[in-house]
Parts: structure tokens; sequence; C-alpha cells
């Protein structure tokens, strides 16, 4: 089931001034993720801030899905050199659930980056060694159907050493990795 209309976008560089827009996005993603990673951040750590959605604003590094100007999903996408991107955070507006809002912004970040000559488009899957938590399954299984393959994983201290003593639980990395061209 798809919403319609849907308006995605990436965020031009100067919606990084709009302080309210800013928090939306952030709070969003927080939201989302409060519940997507709940047992595997300690208690009140956030997944953003303010000021990191600004700053990949000011880059021109987020997507915005919006449905009557409300925003209803983002994305992160950041180009990484001449043939590779990277996405994260993507989120959708939890009422808003199964209405294709996540599908569709991902079908604009591929369409986006092919216009643009990316090649390949890469994500990392944060996932707990032992805890089950039905969001990564859902990411792990969804990125699978959706064409990507795992290209590397290992801990995730080893590689966000900074992230380490916010985490509950110990975690790993899976990187997958989806080629763009057909």
């Amino acid at each position: 089931m798809s919403i319609t209309p849907l308006d995605i976008q990436v965020l031009p560089p100067e919606a990084n001034s709009d302080e309210t827009l800013m928090t939306e996005i952030t709070d969003l993603v927080n939201r989302v993720y409060a519940s997507a990673e709940a047992g595997i951040w300690l208690p009140g750590t956030p997944r953003t801030t303010v000021e990191e959605i600004t700053k990949y604003t000011g880059k021109g590094q987020i997507v915005v899905a919006r449905c009557d100007g409300r925003v209803v999903g983002s994305i992160h996408l950041a180009i990484l050199d001449a043939d590779t991107a990277e996405t994260g955070m993507l989120v959708s507006h939890p009422e808003m659930r199964n209405q294709g809002i996540g599908r569709r912004i991902r079908q604009f970040v591929f369409d986006f980056l092919k216009s643009n000559g990316i090649s390949s488009l890469q994500i990392e899957l944060l996932t707990p060694r032992d805890l089950r938590v039905e969001s990564k399954d859902f990411m792990a299984s969804w990125n699978e159907r959706d064409g990507y393959k795992i290209v590397g994983q290992g801990a995730l201290e080893g590689k966000y050493p900074h992230l380490a003593p916010l985490l509950a639980v110990p975690c790993d990395f899976i990187l997958y990795k989806k080629e763009l061209r057909q």
C-alpha cells in the first residue's frame, strides 16, 4: 500500500538554517530508533542530534519525504567517492507505517544516485550479538530481498570505538552493498 502524494527531495543545504525543520527530522529519527533499537543502547542515548542533522543538511545529505507538508520519513545519504554512496538512519513516521514510505525513499535514493553516476550503495546494519531485535531482522531481510549483498562485518567497537561505551549490549555491524547499474 502506498500513500499519495508523497514529495521526496534532497534538502537544499540552506535548509539547515530552518531550526524547526532540523528539530522535526531529529525528533522523528530519535523516536523511531528509540523503539527500533530498544535494549541496544544505554537508556537515553539518542540516535542523532539537531547539530548532526544540521551538519548533514548543510552538506546536502538529508533526504526527506513529506505528505501534506509534514515530514513523514527521512534518510541520511552520503556520497563516499565517485562510485559509492552510503545511506543510514532510514525512518518513516510510526503513525504512517506500512504505506510504502521507506520503499519509496529507497527508490528515490537509487534513482538519484544512478542519475548522478554512482554505481553502488552501501548500508551498515548494527546487530546485537546476543539479543534478537525484530527491527534488525526486518532490515536484514529487506536488504537481502532488495538485492544487497553482505560484503563485510565486524565488531562495532573496532570500527566505532567512541560508540562502544554507549552500548547496552555487545554489537557488530554488517556491511551490505548493492550495485545500482543494471
